[in-house]
C-alpha cells in the first residue's frame, strides 16, 4: 500500500499538463453550489480539494473539467429538441454515477494517511519516513482518483459527441464552429487507462485559444438553435 505514493507521483510526472491559461485553482469554482456538497463525496473533493486539513498531501484540484462538461450538457439540452433531451439527460445522470466512483480511491487516501500519521506519531519510523518524503516530494496521491473522475467526464462528452453527430450535427458545428474536425477527432476517442487527461488537455487549450472557453473551463458559445 505505502508503495502507492511512489506510483501516483510517476503517473503525476507523466501525465502533468500546464493550464497556466487558466486563472487561479483556488479561484474556479466548479458548476454546482459548493456548500450544498456532502462530505465523503467526489463533488466535496473538486470544491474543497485544496484543504490539505480534509485532504492530506492534495494538490488541489482545477474542476475546469466540471465546467467544461456541464456547460457542454446544457447547452445541448437548450438547442435539441423536447423529445430528444431524455437521452442527454440519461447520458449526464450515467456518468455522474460513474464519475462518483472515485469517492472510494479519494477516501482510500484520506485513511491511508490519517493511519500513517497515527503510526508515526506513535513512533513508528517507516510512516514517518513515507510522511516526510510525500511532504518533500510534494507527492499527489489522489491523482489516480482525479484519473478516474476526467475519464467519466471525458466518457460523458464522448457520448454527448456521438450523440450530436448522429442527431443533430449542425448543432455540434456550431458549437465548435472554429474547427469542427478537429473538435471531432479530440471528444470522439476511445480511451485506454489516462488518455482523458492528455485529450480534456488539449481539447480545452484549443478551445480556450479559439475564445469557445472562458477561464473556469465553461462554454461561452451562442448558439443559434434554428
Amino acid at each position: 500500500m505505502k508503495k502507492l505514493v511512489l506510483i501516483c507521483l510517476l503517473l503525476h510526472s507523466i501525465y502533468s499538463y500546464e493550464f497556466s491559461i487558466y486563472s487561479d485553482e483556488e479561484s474556479i469554482q466548479p458548476s454546482f453550489e459548493c456548500t450544498k456538497a456532502k462530505l465523503h463525496s467526489v463533488e466535496h473533493f473538486l470544491c474543497y480539494s485544496n484543504n490539505t486539513e480534509i485532504y492530506p498531501f492534495s494538490k488541489g484540484y482545477n474542476p475546469y473539467v466540471d465546467n467544461f462538461f456541464n456547460s457542454y450538457y446544457n447547452l445541448i439540452i437548450q438547442n435539441i429538441p423536447k423529445s430528444e433531451k431524455p437521452k442527454a439527460r440519461q447520458i449526464a445522470r450515467d456518468i455522474m454515477k460513474d464519475r462518483d466512483k472515485a469517492i472510494i480511491e479519494i477516501n482510500s487516501q484520506v485513511e491511508y494517511y490519517k493511519t500513517l500519521r497515527q503510526e508515526a506519531d506513535n513512533g513508528d519510523a517507516e510512516s514517518d519516513n513515507l510522511l516526510r518524503y510525500s511532504a518533500k516530494e510534494g507527492v499527489d496521491t489522489y491523482v489516480v482518483a482525479i484519473f478516474q473522475i476526467e475519464k467519466s467526464y471525458y466518457n460523458g462528452m464522448l457520448y454527448l459527441t456521438n450523440y450530436l453527430l448522429q442527431y443533430q450535427p449542425n448543432l455540434f458545428n456550431k458549437i465548435f464552429y472554429t474547427n469542427p474536425l478537429k473538435y471531432k477527432q479530440l471528444l470522439t476517442q476511445k480511451l485506454d487507462d489516462n488518455v482523458a487527461t492528455g485529450l480534456l488537455a488539449e481539447t480545452c487549450n484549443l478551445a480556450y485559444k479559439d475564445g469557445l472557453i472562458n477561464e473556469t473551463g465553461k462554454l461561452i458559445v451562442k448558439v443559434d438553435s434554428k
